[in-house]
């Protein structure tokens, strides 16, 4: 069973239900960073990668849009992850906000411009490195933005590229182990499975 739990996962992330994947280097604006439509999927193939550089564990994981919800007079999206931890979410003016702790904390400031830093919550905040990085995957060729997250009193990050109107497209975890030394630990490769407006 398990086995066909990831051969159905692999099939997704290999066809998607956009034809053109296929975002211009300079596609025209788009209003929002997360396209939140119900039923809207980035399917991920994450890796795992040792100090040698050497892949040594691939899994397959997912994040969709399963709703909708109405609280404090605002209409929130229900985000879920593929262990079926759930997050409220909304596009602001400000870019793509999560309601946690009783608050919408900023998690991805768009439109945005190099350089902006915002914390998103706790000790972790994310600068803008680019607005115009071109990131070519199996699943298409994006112009995205890249932001840096990372924390107050650890040196670890995650570089993370989101496509305006398709949102995720890739991220990278860099870290150490015993050695003070950073390396890059683990990948994700999203297919971003959009259903139309």
């Amino acid at each position: 069973m398990k086995a066909i739990k990831y051969f159905l996962i692999f099939l997704l992330l290999t066809t998607g239900c956009k034809s053109n994947k296929d975002n211009p280097v300079t596609p025209e604006e788009k209003t929002y960073i997360i396209p939140l439509n119900v039923g809207n999927q980035w399917l991920g193939k994450a890796e795992l990668i040792d100090t040698s550089g050497n892949i040594f564990s691939t899994s397959f994981l997912g994040m969709t849009i399963v709703g909708n919800t109405n609280q404090d007079s605002s209409t929130f999206h229900i985000f879920q992850r593929e262990n079926g931890l759930q997050y409220l979410c909304m596009n602001t003016d400000s870019g793509f906000v999560y309601n946690i702790w009783g608050g919408n904390f900023l998690q991805y400031k768009y439109p945005a411009k190099v350089g902006d830093k915002f914390f998103v919550a706790g000790n972790a905040y994310r600068e803008v490195i680019s607005i115009d990085t071109t990131i070519t995957t199996e699943f298409g060729r994006y112009r995205c933005y890249h932001y840096r997250m990372r924390f107050t009193d650890v040196n670890f990050y995650t570089e993370e590229f989101l496509s305006p109107g398709y949102g995720y497209i890739y991220s990278e975890h860099f870290q150490s182990y015993i050695s003070p030394k950073l390396f890059l630990s683990s990948r994700i490769t999203y297919n971003p499975m959009l259903k139309e407006n």
